[in-house]
């Protein structure tokens, strides 16, 4: 069992490089209980939502973290203000080596950062998903489970 505000913190400050100074607003609904999951693997999807944020966000622009929880889940999403996605590239996102055709030559790697962030998740028992509108940002959000759900 982990708390959300120590997942996002320390995922913060090991993506502080990656931010490159855009600010970072944090939000974890009071009473949010524990989760369940490796902090080193969750770091990892954090890490890499926040520095896709930072990529592909307006320089200034703040990302919002928020931490939430319903129906026996943690929810935590990242929402950056960029370009956005088209409605048929939300999905793709995931798939190996895809990268969003509007900024694709804006930014360096591979395309494979959301395809290990959504395997990671789903190990987790959880699942990973994109919002997006196209000139206003896009929001990831995943799911984790309680961890009194999994072990009382």
């Amino acid at each position: 069992p982990f708390a959300v505000e120590a997942l996002i913190a320390a995922a913060r400050q090991s993506a502080e490089r990656l931010l490159d100074g855009r600010p970072v607003q944090v939000t974890v609904e009071p009473g949010v209980p524990a989760a369940w999951a490796d902090p080193e693997l969750i770091g990892t999807v954090l890490r890499h939502l926040l520095g896709n944020a930072a990529k592909y966000s307006t320089p200034g622009k703040p990302i919002d973290v928020r931490g939430s929880s319903s129906n026996g889940h943690i929810s935590i999403s990242v929402a950056d203000q960029g370009p956005g996605l088209r409605e048929e590239e939300v999905e793709r996102v995931f798939e190996p080596y895809y990268r969003g055709s509007a900024t694709a030559h804006l930014v360096s790697g591979m395309g494979m950062g959301l395809t290990i962030a959504k395997n990671i998740v789903a190990a987790h028992g959880g699942r990973i998903w994109a919002e997006s509108w196209p000139g206003q940002g896009t929001v990831f959000t995943f799911t984790l489970p309680v961890a009194a759900d999994k072990h009382p």
